[in-house]
This record gives C-alpha cells, structure tokens and sequence, in this order.
C-alpha cells in the first residue's frame, strides 16, 4: 500500500500530481504572467514520481498556453524552507526574472517568500509566490496554494490494506483523493 506516489502493482492513495502542476500553472498565467518560475526538486533516491508529475503538468500547460518553459526559470529546491530560498535566490539573479514563481511544496514556497523579502522584493506586489499542500503555516503565510487533503489518505489506505489483508481485492487499486486551488494574498497580477 502506497500514500502520495504510484508505484506500479501496489495499491495505493494519491493525488493528481499533474493536474497540481496543471492548476498551479493556470492560475499564475490567467492572473496575467508571463514569465512563471518554477522551484522543483532534484532528489529522487526513491524513483518518487511527484516531482516529476508535477512539473509535466506545469510545464505542458505553459506549453498549451505559448509560454516561455526555460531551463533558467528552474531551480532546485529540494522540499524544504532553505532549498526554496536558495532557489529563489537564484530565479532573482536571472537576466529575465521571472514575476511569479511555483513551488512544489509550500515549505519551499515560504522559502522563496523569506529570500524575496531579504532581496526588498515584496510578494505579491513584485513577484507572486504560490505553494502546494496547504500546510498548516500557508494560511498565516498568506499563500496561495494547492490543497490536498493529506489526513484522508490514511484512513483510506487502512481500508484497502485490510482489504488485502483479508484476500480481497480492494475495490479501487489506487484511489485518487481531489485537490483544490486555495487563493491567498501572495499571488496577484504582475506588476505594471
């Protein structure tokens, strides 16, 4: 039984990792941005699928949107508040920084927030910052991000683990738990 990545011929509770990318990158270019950064992550001793997911949905709709996809509009940020600072601070230094930015975690979303301030730069007003999770610290951050109901994947990996505990097959081999676009006060229209 799996939680949060597919593995093939494992059950498990997931979230549609490539509509969270999608939805990130729909709701910075409808906002009006152009150029959209993105802080991924490199690390993947596990073959762990999230990121990846991820970043195929956000770029394939910059892609269906005629956006910039830019190797310099990427960093890395490796799933945590310092990974995300570096890599905002290494988006700002850019020729063409980007006005907004996609963090695929909200700890690396906090992250880019903290290294924009520490530059003068004020979020959202010069740069819009968005995360994904809705950690327990988004709403205080003010953070637009992608919610994910993380406390009811448990419950239902339970379920199907006792299912296959008792010899039968779950009902559904990977349950797909839906995720929703929290809007917050660190993403608005590009400045200008």
């Amino acid at each position: 039984m799996t939680t949060g990545t597919k593995i093939t011929g494992f059950p498990g509770v997931v979230i549609d990792n490539v509509l969270v990318g999608s939805d990130a990158a729909a709701h910075l270019a409808d906002l009006g941005h152009q150029r959209i950064g993105l802080i991924a992550s490199e690390y993947d001793p596990l073959s762990f699928t999230v990121p990846h997911d991820r970043r195929l949905g956000f770029e394939t709709e910059l892609r269906r949107r005629r956006l910039p996809v830019e190797a310099c509009l990427v960093a890395a940020g490796n799933f945590s508040v310092e990974g995300g600072s570096e890599a905002m601070q290494h988006l700002l230094t850019q020729p063409e920084p980007p006005t907004a930015v996609f963090a695929m975690s909200d700890e690396m979303a906090i992250g880019a927030i903290h290294a924009a301030r520490a530059a003068g730069i004020e979020t959202p007003a010069r740069i819009s910052v968005m995360g994904v999770d809705d950690h327990e610290l988004s709403e205080p951050f003010g953070l637009t991000t992608i919610h994910q109901s993380v406390d009811r994947h448990g419950p239902i990996a339970a379920r199907r683990l006792l299912e296959l505990l008792a010899g039968r097959e779950p009902c559904e081999p990977t349950t797909v738990v839906p995720t929703r676009l929290v809007i917050r006060a660190s993403t608005a229209p590009p400045p200008g």
